[in-house]
This record gives structure tokens, sequence and C-alpha cells, in this order.
């Protein structure tokens, strides 16, 4: 490893090389402006992108995303690892740890607190524990039938057109500045989701936030697209989050999923492990087998042990580069 170099990549440099190597590793098609925006236009800070070079030859990368969470008192600064490649002839010589430690030594330097990830549970995150990242809870894909009549004449016939939001005194449009401004009580910490991080990380892939409002109170928040899958209307949602103690993450997917249940033929969502039982219980069904796990590390020695209950929204799937 002593002839391999580890360093931050400054801007769009070695871009082209970048892209290579993510898409030949992964199998996928990203392009410049997919990779520009997803690394480069985050509105809290544009990613850091870090390599492995032998001599000039990019050889490994990996980008870490900056972000934000709050526990409702205090803002936390995190970082989210991301698109971890290496050159196949180059593997089994310490390129990911190496790239992971001058990473955690840069972002420590200025001023962050944890790192987070949904590494791939095959491949890179028995790497990330033997450097000292803690599983956190495992996030598994449910689903449920809405509408069983429909969603069979949806498989012959095809849906036409994605179905709308159904608005009513307990569930209407919200914007991210109303649920900022809301006091909270989270028992846990999420993502601080401002108006300019919200429309980068969300609306290109088409989310949108929806309120659940008690006597005009706003209590928890919704974030779901709508959208045609195998011919059939599905309710994709990608985080539920209750702004109090007054309702619980089970209870508030369940009422939202309850009340657009005549709109769509079937709900999606990623859920954390400490409540999959419950909406196993409810109706729901795993669609996937396999956990996709989900992993911090504290690199802020004062800052506090944190309880973390991660949702999709928060993966960087959630802004699609292919």
């Amino acid at each position: 490893m002593s002839d391999l170099e580890f360093r931050k990549i400054d801007g769009t440099d070695y871009e082209n090389e970048l892209i290579a190597l993510f898409n030949s590793v992964f199998g996928r098609h990203a392009t410049q402006d997919t990779w520009e925006y997803k690394h480069h236009k985050n509105t809290f800070q544009p990613s850091g992108i870090f390599g492995a070079f032998d001599g000039n030859k990019l050889v490994g990368m990996n980008a870490f995303m900056p972000m934000q969470y709050t526990d409702g008192s205090r803002i936390y600064n995190v970082v989210q690892s991301c698109e971890s490649a290496v050159n196949p002839e180059y593997r089994r010589r310490g390129i990911f740890s190496g790239i992971i430690l001058t990473a955690e030594k840069y972002y420590a330097a200025r001023g962050f607190d944890y790192f987070i990830g949904f590494p791939n549970p095959e491949n890179s995150y028995g790497g990330f524990l033997k450097l000292g990242w803690i599983n956190e809870g495992n996030v598994t894909r449910l689903s449920k039938l809405l509408n069983p009549a429909r969603a069979v004449m949806h498989m012959v016939t095809g849906a036409k057109q994605i179905a709308e939001l159904v608005e009513s005194e307990t569930f209407r449009s919200v914007t991210a500045q109303q649920i900022l401004d809301t006091p909270k009580t989270l028992g846990c910490v999420r993502p601080y989701l401002t108006t300019e991080y919200s429309r980068w990380k969300l609306e290109r892939s088409g989310y949108r936030a929806v309120g659940y409002y008690v006597d005009e109170c706003l209590r928890g928040a919704v974030y779901f697209r709508g959208e045609i899958k195998k011919k059939m209307t599905v309710l994709d949602i990608a985080g539920v989050y209750p702004l109090d103690k007054t309702i619980s993450v089970e209870q508030l997917c369940h009422k939202f999923v309850q009340a657009q249940s005549k709109q769509y033929d079937i709900a999606l969502i990623w859920i954390s492990a400490i409540h999959r039982q419950s909406l196993l219980d409810m109706g729901f069904n795993v669609l996937k087998s396999k956990e996709l796990p989900f992993i911090v590390k504290r690199i802020n020695e004062l800052a506090p042990t944190l309880k973390w209950d991660p949702m999709y929204m928060e993966s960087d799937g959630s802004i699609n580069i292919d």
C-alpha cells in the first residue's frame, strides 16, 4: 500500500475517471449531469470525493455527502458515505480502508460529528465494521396490497395515470419550512430538511411532503411519491416522521396508507427493523428478503450517543445518478 496515495479530489478534477470507475464497478450509467447534480449541487455542502492513486492513475474512490440531522433541540453535522469503488486489479491492497480513514480525519478536523452509510451487505459492509463503524439498525423493503381487484385489472390493462394525493383536514400538503418551524419532541434524530435541501434531495426524484394535522396542529410528515410500476399505481413512501410523541411511526404510516388506499393499488416503504414487526401485523409483507444495513461512526468525541431511526429518504439512493 506504500506506493499508493490517498487524497481529496478538488472540484471536478478526475471527473471522467471517477464516473468511468463507478460505472465499471457497479454496472451503472451515470452521466456528467447526474454525477454533478448529486455531488456538486448539494445545497448544504458539495460532496467530498476522495481517491486512491497509483501515480496519476485513479484506482479507488469514495464519495461523502454532507448533511444535517436534528433531535429537535440541536443540529448535528453528518457525512454519508457512498460510491465506494476500487479497480478490480488493485483490490486487497488496503485502498478501501485508506480512503475511509483519510476522509474521517478530514471531516473530524472540520467539525463534523458523525459518519453514516447504507453499505452493500455483501461488499463494503464488513470493511466498515472493521474500521469501527456500528450497525444502528437495518432497513427492510415492505409492501401492502391496497386494492386487490383494481390491481389485477391494472396488471391486465395497465394504469393510465399516476394517482393523486387525497387531501383532507388530517393529511394535506406541507412545506419544508412549516416542518422546520414546528416545535419537535422526536425521541431520535431525523434529517434536518431546509427548503433548499428538500428541493435538491427529494423533488428531483418526485418525492413530496404531506403533513399530518390534529386540530390544526402539525404532528407529523410523510414523504412520498406516486408512480406506475409493473402497470400498477404505487404509493412509494420514503420517510414517515412524527414530530412529537403523540403518534408513532407505525400509526402515522398506517393512517396515511389508509387515507390513500382508494387511490393506489399497492404501498411500498423502506422501514427500520424496530418498526418492521408492527407493520407486518398491520398487513404489510416483506418485499425483499435482504436488509440494508445502516451504519454510524462518531468522529467528534464530544458528540452524544444518538438514537437513530433510518428510512429510505436518508439513503443516497434518494438521488438516482443513472
